[in-house]
């Protein structure tokens, strides 16, 4: 099994985390981060931090399919070639590692990689079993401030050894963007902005809304006797 590149001393405190698939309406919030540890994927080199949080009524809830952003891809890098912009053709970090970059600097005023190393040895609780994680604690607790959508998509299968969007919808919620402060963007406080006009704007444009990506497939992309596994 692939571990992270830190020592895990044991602890003897337990983070309960209660999985479900409660979803909030596209919007910004203040989510106070219940869980964060390190995940490893079973097919590849692949590895992420699964995140649960609290919202400000106590309802548990996860971004994305699975609460798991991926910092290494499946060959185990934490940097990939930039496809788009000025960063075409350079080698870049990984969209998830900027995205927990950005999460551990509004959360604990750190590095990613400074954060990780308070990894320490947690029980979670997750289907109602238990099971030792590496737990990131500087995030534990923490309250971060994010913009996030609630979208609509294609529940996958997996068909023959491939992830295949099948016809049955699956509603989630995505990360958009975190906000160092309040509601202001990196950009805007360096400037010293009077008004956060980027996430008033955004807000204006997307809040209450659903981003729908899914769609129609047909019957014989997905062969039922195939499929090993849903999620």
């Amino acid at each position: 099994m692939k571990t992270f590149d830190f020592a895990l001393p044991v602890g003897t405190e337990t983070v309960k985390e209660v999985d479900s698939s409660f979803t909030i309406p596209t919007g910004y919030y203040a989510l106070k981060i219940t869980a964060a540890y390190i995940t490893d994927s079973g097919s590849s080199d692949s590895q992420g931090v699964t995140l649960a949080f609290t919202t400000d009524t106590g309802r548990m809830l996860r971004l994305g399919s699975n609460g798991t952003i991926w910092f290494r891809g499946k060959d185990g890098k934490v940097t990939t070639e930039g496809k788009f912009g000025d960063t075409k053709g350079k080698i870049i970090p990984t969209y998830g590692y900027n995205q927990l970059e950005a999460i551990c600097q509004a959360a604990a005023g750190k590095s990613f990689a400074d954060a990780a190393s308070s990894i320490t040895e947690r029980t979670v609780e997750v289907y109602g079993e238990s099971t030792q994680v590496p737990m990131i604690l500087d995030l534990v607790g923490a309250t971060v401030n994010m913009t996030v959508f609630e979208r609509r998509a294609n529940k996958q299968a997996l068909v023959e050894g491939k992830y295949t969007d099948t016809n049955e919808e699956v509603v989630t919620n995505e990360l958009h963007r975190v906000l160092p402060e309040g509601m202001f963007t990196v950009s805007e406080i360096e400037e010293g902005a009077a008004e956060p006009k980027y996430i008033t704007n955004w807000l204006k444009k997307n809040e209450g809304k659903i981003q729908d990506k899914f769609k129609e497939v047909s019957a014989s992309s997905v062969t039922s006797s195939a499929v090993i596994k849903k999620f």
